[in-house]
């Protein structure tokens, strides 16, 4: 629900029926002295509570509502989907780490930045990309000399494969049954 108020659409739309409400309270006061406009906001709350409704009912709904408010949110504060551990895994020989984040304009999570980061795994160090002429790409690492073939693939597109079968493993829950 959070993110259904963070798109623009919605969020234009909301702001122009606040405005849409508030305007026919401010217009009058405007044209007014600041007394007199204290006393206008003043007499427009008094109609208000004169409905019979007594002030400390309006008061006791107003704190069981914000004490409602405030658990809904403990409840479903940072209640994340448990692939979200899933962060790193050998694939293709590579030993590959990521980071996931909760996609603002649809649902569900995708990964952050520029990850998958292929990680070298003998000693650890990050994979770069080499070549050997034309259309023939590697990863190598610059500390201990491991390298890997890209299979005539450039790294977008090899990165993009490594992104398929990371998000089959989730789908799948086979994520959860590999030991590494």
């Amino acid at each position: 629900m959070k993110s259904f108020f963070k798109h623009p659409i919605i969020a234009g739309v909301v702001v122009v029926i606040i405005g849409f409400i508030i305007t026919p309270i401010i217009a009058p006061v405007k044209l007014q002295s600041f007394y007199e406009a204290i006393k206008t906001i003043g007499l427009f709350i008094k109609k208000i509570l004169s409905y019979g409704v007594p002030v400390w009912i309006i008061i006791i709904i107003g704190i069981a509502y914000l004490f409602l408010l405030k658990m809904v949110k403990s409840f479903s504060a940072k209640i994340e989907p448990d692939f979200t551990s899933y962060t790193s895994d050998v694939l293709d020989d590579i030993h590959w780490e990521w980071a996931w984040f909760k996609s603002i304009y649809k649902e569900g999570y995708d990964f952050k930045g520029d990850t998958p980061v292929p990680i070298c795994k003998r000693c650890q160090g990050y994979l770069v990309i080499g070549s050997r002429g034309y259309n023939i790409s590697f990863l190598e690492c610059e500390n201990c000399g491991f390298s890997k073939s890209l299979e005539n693939l450039v790294f977008k597109e090899y990165q993009d494969k490594i992104k398929k079968e990371i998000y089959r493993k989730v789908r799948t829950g086979q994520w959860k049954a590999d030991p590494r």
